[in-house]
């Protein structure tokens, strides 16, 4: 204690110390790692966060869903590419990407996002 009042006061019960309860200061995410987009269902995909930051930060804004378009690679291989490439379970062009199958045939069997159903389908 460095000063007391009245002027020359002495004894008595003063109070050296108090609790309290520290709150951190809040740090806001700015950026996220997520999970793969998940299937798209009713128009719709969603993925997780998988990590962020800054260190112990809460909040942000992470992107967990986006607007899709539902199309049957599946089906789509079988209409158009299954008469020269053979089933697609047994097909030579399991694994091929999208760009490869727009690289050899253009979009003439369909859109880009068609043919990227179709290498989805090939995977």
């Amino acid at each position: 204690m460095t000063a007391s009042s009245p002027s020359g006061c002495s004894g008595g019960s003063p109070v050296l110390t108090q609790s309290c309860t520290y709150v951190p200061p809040v740090t806001t995410c700015t950026s996220f790692t997520y999970s793969a987009w998940g299937t798209c269902t009713n128009g719709a995909q969603t993925r997780t966060v998988t990590s962020s930051s800054p260190s112990g930060c809460t909040g942000g804004t992470p992107v967990l869903s986006q607007a899709c378009s539902s199309i049957d690679g599946a089906a789509l291989y079988q209409a158009k590419c299954s008469s020269c490439h053979g089933a697609l379970a047994s097909s030579e062009k399991r694994g091929a990407s999208a760009s490869t199958i727009v690289g050899k045939h253009g979009t003439k069997y369909g859109t880009a996002a068609e043919m990227q159903a179709i290498a989805d389908a090939l995977k």
